[in-house]
C-alpha cells in the first residue's frame, strides 16, 4: 500500500480511527488504575478482626492504639466525621463482648495502619 492510500483510508474512516485509539487509551488507563485499587477494610455490615500494632498510655484513662491492616496498601475506608465501632473483651476473665466507638484521628487515605 502506497502513502496515497493510507492517507485516503484515514480520511474516509478517521472516526473509527479515533474511536478505536479512544477505546484502546481508556483501557489502558482502567487497566493501570485498577491494579493498584483495593476496596477498603471497614465494612458497616461485619466485624473484622485486626492485629494490635501499637498501644501508648497517654494519662490513666486514654489509651492510643493504632492497628494494623492486612495489606500495606489498604485504606481503612473511614469517612470524615464517623465513628468506628470495636467489638471486644475487656478484663483479665475476659467477660462478654462488649462495643465501643471512637472517632478515628488518621485521614481516610491513611493506608497501612
Amino acid at each position: 500500500m502506497d502513502e496515497e492510500a493510507i492517507v485516503k483510508l484515514l480520511v474516509d474512516y478517521w472516526p473509527a480511527v479515533y474511536a478505536v485509539a479512544f477505546i484502546l487509551f481508556i483501557a489502558l488507563f482502567r487497566l493501570v488504575s485498577g491494579a493498584s485499587k483495593q476496596r477498603p477494610f471497614l465494612d458497616p455490615a461485619v466485624f473484622k478482626p485486626l492485629i494490635l500494632a501499637e498501644k501508648k498510655q497517654i494519662t490513666h484513662n486514654t489509651v492510643w492504639l493504632r492497628f494494623k491492616l492486612p495489606s500495606p496498601t489498604q485504606k481503612i475506608g473511614l469517612p470524615i466525621g464517623q465513628h468506628i465501632s470495636f467489638l471486644g473483651k475487656v478484663g483479665p476473665s475476659l467477660g462478654p463482648c462488649i462495643i465501643i466507638s471512637h472517632a478515628d484521628s488518621s485521614s481516610p487515605l491513611t493506608g497501612c495502619h
